[in-house]
C-alpha cells in the first residue's frame, strides 16, 4: 500500500497529475509537429490558407466602376453579393469602401 503524507494524500494521488500533464504536453507537441508538416506539405502543392478574400478582382473592378459613376454603397452592395465568390457581409463591404476611397484621394 502507498504511504500517506501530512496532506492526505497518496504518492499516487500526487503523480499521477504530474504524469497527466506530462502527457499532455507531449501530445500537445506532437499535435504542432504534425501540424506544420501538413501546412509545409500544401505550400509546396500550392494550396492557399486562411479565410478566402470576400472582395475578389471582379467584384473590385465592378465596385470601382459603380461607384466612380456615383452610385452608392448600398446599391454596390447588393451587385456585389449576387457575383459568383464567398459571401461578404456589410462591413466587409464597407472597409473596401473606406480603403479603396482613401486610396482614391
Amino acid at each position: 500500500m502507498f504511504k500517506m503524507y501530512e496532506t492526505g494524500q497518496s504518492a499516487a494521488d500526487r503523480v499521477v497529475p504530474t504524469l497527466l500533464a506530462g502527457l499532455s504536453a507531449i501530445e500537445q507537441q506532437e499535435t504542432t509537429r504534425q501540424t506544420s508538416v501538413a501546412v509545409r506539405n500544401a505550400k509546396v502543392r500550392g494550396g492557399s490558407f486562411g479565410r478566402p478574400r470576400v472582395m475578389t478582382p471582379e467584384r473590385q473592378v465592378i465596385a470601382a466602376r459603380m461607384l466612380a459613376h456615383g452610385k452608392r454603397g448600398r446599391e454596390v452592395l447588393t451587385v456585389i453579393r449576387g457575383l459568383a465568390g464567398p459571401g461578404i457581409s456589410q462591413s466587409g463591404y464597407y472597409l473596401w469602401q473606406k480603403a479603396w476611397l482613401e486610396r482614391r484621394n
